[in-house]
């Protein structure tokens, strides 16, 4: 009986899922297309922008830039501040998503979204917002993909509903936006050139631009808010962490965050000099396999280690996006599902020290008031993609096992 019933519910739940596919596929698009509004023009430090105001009740600007695109040069560097422009730029459509590689669930596994080109963020406000609270959404992803940008996220409705300005941002993931190497911090112009964390330094870039910007949009910059979820509420924990974001935020929602700090040392080491398997090192192994420079890991290893520091951030800065990911999905052997860890880099978060010791002492982090909200089966649906983890009649999946 509860496998008949494990499988009637199945059933439906397919029928369900596939009407909504269907549905979503046939039905016509009914938001038109976004119309520039005089009413929203804006000042910035950097040029004026105007936005739209929609049915909502919300005024929006999507594809703001807060820093420059970091390629070339700019490629594992800081955030750098955006050039300025002379004429109003309308922003009416989002920015392009962060670089990301599509998932192992997905028939295009070597399939690339988005753009290195990719640090802009969005505004909605109340319609004559003046000093209204500030929430600065980071969204989820695991650090290794999602995007501000999706409609789900559109904050244009919790800005109307509950008169607050919302800023949704987009940083770099994967191994753009977390890689530690002593080659990346040659030449560095900055102190936080120096850093291996630079998709929690583009969220800081962004606390920033609203400390300078946000007031134009009817926002306060002494009542910001950070929340994310999941791979956001972890980024959310990583910024109480960091003595470079003191001061930026005054409170924080954390939905099913929590905080690692990877040491140094297995952030960069081989495996036997107590690396972990997807280190910098064994990511530029891969590199060197797979572009047919060495023939296996121990050619890489010894190619590698005769590699000045200069010749290595060439070769790295070098290799297209796609030859990024390539590597850096083979070395983790074809996962993107699980957080990127975040670095004790010693300059954005603190070294040699445990998240629990760390949030021990107020005076380690930036101690604001915070919403801390976890969910009983976190892990549930991740479970769902192993086919050893999920009950199955006739070959289709009815429940996920209790583990």
């Amino acid at each position: 009986m509860k496998y008949l019933i494990r499988f009637i519910s199945g059933i439906i739940l397919v029928l369900v899922v596939v009407a909504g596919a269907a549905y979503a596929y046939l039905a016509p698009e009914s938001k038109p297309a976004p119309v520039a509004s005089n009413n929203t023009l804006i000042n910035l430090d950097t040029g004026d922008i105007i936005g739209y105001q929609n049915s909502l009740g919300a005024s929006v600007w999507r594809g703001i830039p807060f820093a420059q695109p970091p390629v070339g040069d700019l490629r594992w560097r800081a955030p750098r501040p955006p050039a300025p422009w002379q004429h109003p730029r309308q922003m009416l459509e989002a920015g392009p998503d962060c670089a990301h590689q599509a998932n192992n669930t997905s028939p295009e596994k070597n399939l690339i979204n988005g753009s290195e080109d990719c640090l802009y963020l969005n505004v909605f406000a109340p319609e004559n917002a003046k000093d209204r609270p500030v929430m600065f959404w980071i969204h989820g992803g695991a650090n290794n993909g999602g995007t501000s940008n999706h409609p789900w996220l559109d904050g244009s409705q919790l800005a109307s509903q509950f008169d607050v300005v919302v800023v949704s941002i987009n940083y770099r993931l994967s191994a753009f936006g977390w890689l530690s190497h002593p080659a990346l911090r040659t030449n560095a112009k900055l102190p936080e050139d120096k850093s291996s964390n630079f998709g929690t330094l583009d969220q800081i870039a962004g606390l920033k631009w609203v400390q300078r910007n946000i007031a134009q949009f009817g926002g306060d910059a002494s009542r910001v808010t950070i929340f994310g979820e999941s791979a956001g509420g972890w980024n959310v924990m990583a910024l109480m962490a960091s003595p470079l974001a003191t001061d930026l935020f005054h409170g924080a929602i954390v939905q099913s965050g929590g905080l690692d700090i990877e040491p140094i040392t297995r952030a960069e080491n081989f495996i036997e000099d107590e690396g972990h398997e997807h280190s910098s090192r064994e990511f530029i192994n891969q590199l060197l396999v797979a572009e047919g420079r060495a023939t296996n890991r121990e050619a890489a290893k010894k190619l590698q280690s005769s590699m000045t520091v200069h010749d290595l951030a060439d070769y790295l800065r070098s290799k297209t996006t796609a030859e990024v990911f390539r590597a850096f999905r083979s070395e983790t052997g074809g996962k993107v599902f699980g957080n990127l860890d975040l670095i004790g880099d010693g300059i954005v978060l603190p070294q040699a020290i445990a998240s629990k010791q760390l949030f021990a002492d107020p005076a380690n982090y930036n101690a604001v008031p915070v919403i801390l909200g976890t969910n009983r089966d976190e892990m549930k649906l991740f479970l769902s993609f192993s086919p050893d983890q999920v009950d199955s009649f006739m070959g289709i999946p009815i429940a996920i096992k209790n583990s």
